[in-house]
């Protein structure tokens, strides 16, 4: 057996495999956060010799993710067909995990559209698959402010373009330029990159999980990016100084700041790409934005 990568916001997903000769009818499977309460999950089905199958369990109770921190995740199988299993060494797998950013009940989404808004669609579900937001039926170049108000649990954001250019693309600069942006009220809001290519998926908790630590990986967003003239540089944590530079490696900015966003006029340069490099508490990032 082993875990698929996946965020918490979307359930447990494993394959159980049957490697051993009899039909495999039930099994036991324990779940552990290092330092949490297990989770045990009693699974039954039908599965000969080396047949396996995809299971999804989700787990909607906060506490089982609060363990020492080091997000630490064990998955172990047992008492196959309620029998002691003949050979134990391919029970159990151990990974990482990542948690997901937690906020307050209220959240606002801030969006607009390009020329090709038959391509988009917007869809935030909870932690059962059930859709608590969308917006299929989209206008062209529109700003689109939505605010919603949800309870505790976790949730997933997707945001699909079937164009597979996102809502920007320097390649192809007829479709115009859109941005998306996550606002979490009495939180930092930040910008997904609008090159994303077929799908942005974010998942986010609502209330719960006190003892998730504020994510400090530097995020910069630029919209709008292609520009013919000013961009808006935001950031999920506070910008100290920013740099604008050339193809060449030339440094044609450097900007000291105290700011989250700021904006960076490239009308005095020629058409071309340039890169924005932000600095924070020694941390750096570095983005294309094209000027046509």
């Amino acid at each position: 057996m082993f875990l698929e990568k996946n965020t918490i916001c979307n359930g447990i997903q494993f394959v159980i495999r049957n490697s051993g000769t009899n039909t495999l009818t039930s099994a036991r499977v324990t779940f552990q956060i290092s330092g949490g309460n297990p989770f045990v999950y009693e699974w039954s089905g039908d599965l000969d010799f080396m047949e396996s199958e995809i299971v999804t369990v989700n787990v909607d109770e906060a506490s089982f993710w609060l363990g020492d921190g080091s997000n630490i995740f064990t998955i172990t199988a047992s008492n196959p067909n309620q029998q002691e299993d003949e050979y134990e060494g391919n029970n159990t797998f151990t990974t990482k995990f990542d948690m997901p950013d937690v906020y307050p009940t209220t959240i606002a989404l801030r969006y607009k559209t390009n020329n090709n808004p038959q391509d988009n669609s917007v869809t935030v579900t909870d932690l059962d698959g059930n859709v608590v937001y969308s917006n299929t039926n989209l206008a062209s170049n529109t700003l689109y402010w939505d605010t919603l108000d949800l309870t505790n649990g976790c949730y997933s954001l997707k945001v699909l373009d079937t164009g597979d250019d996102g809502l920007s693309y320097w390649a192809y600069p007829e479709q115009g330029s859109g941005f998306f942006q996550f606002r979490p009220i009495s939180s930092q809001s930040f910008t997904f990159e609008a090159e994303f290519g077929r799908e942005i998926n974010y998942s986010f908790v609502v209330g719960g999980f006190t003892n998730v630590k504020e994510n400090k990986n530097i995020e910069l967003s630029l919209f709008p990016n292609p520009t013919s003239d000013v961009v808006n540089l935001e950031s999920n944590v506070l910008i100290q100084e920013y740099k604008l530079i050339d193809m060449s490696g030339r440094i044609l900015q450097d900007v000291q700041l105290n700011d989250y966003s700021t904006d960076l006029d490239l009308s005095p340069y020629s058409n071309g790409v340039y890169f924005i490099e932000l600095i924070s508490k020694g941390n750096k990032t570095r983005k294309k934005i094209i000027k046509q």
